[in-house]
């Protein structure tokens, strides 16, 4: 799922006390969250959401965007045996986005990592290359601080 940091700072989410379900195929003992967009596997979303509060707030209030994402309550049985509801998210991958969503997202993602994770799954030949000038962007530090400084400027018109 990709999800949408629209704070100006980043988020530090240890996940020591998630399940090793929800982190198969996720290996690293924190996620950060950067402002912008970080891809983060449906499952290990969901239960951040459930056991962080902050970030489930964060995500009521639209600090934290579940990017394009279909959002349904369901019914699970708890370790306790009772039942009880919980909300599933299920976000599209980057390479099913339509163009103008993907050069959107590609624009506002700041993690190197996430970008070339992108460009991994991703075909378009057009949509690569725009991948492939951000990360040269970012290493060369190209826009970083304007941003920056417009992030430090806003609020103060």
């Amino acid at each position: 799922m990709l999800i949408n940091n629209k704070e100006v700072r980043l988020k530090l989410i240890p996940l020591k006390t998630i399940s090793k379900k929800a982190k198969t195929g996720y290996s690293k003992s924190n996620l950060v969250l950067m402002p912008g967009f970080t891809e983060v596997p449906d499952p290990l979303w969901v239960e951040i959401k459930e056991k962080f509060r902050n970030i489930s707030d964060a995500v009521k209030n639209q600090k934290i965007v579940e990017f394009k994402a279909k959002i349904k309550e369901i019914e699970v049985v708890a370790e306790d045996g009772k039942k009880k509801k919980v909300t599933e998210s299920k976000g599209p991958k980057f390479q099913d986005l339509k163009e103008a969503d993907a050069i959107a997202v590609i624009n506002d993602t700041w993690k190197l990592a996430t970008l070339k994770t992108f460009l991994k799954s991703e075909k378009r030949t057009d949509i690569r290359t725009l991948i492939e000038e951000r990360i040269s962007d970012l290493k060369n530090k190209k826009g970083v601080f304007e941003t920056k400084k417009a992030a430090d400027n806003e609020g103060t018109e």
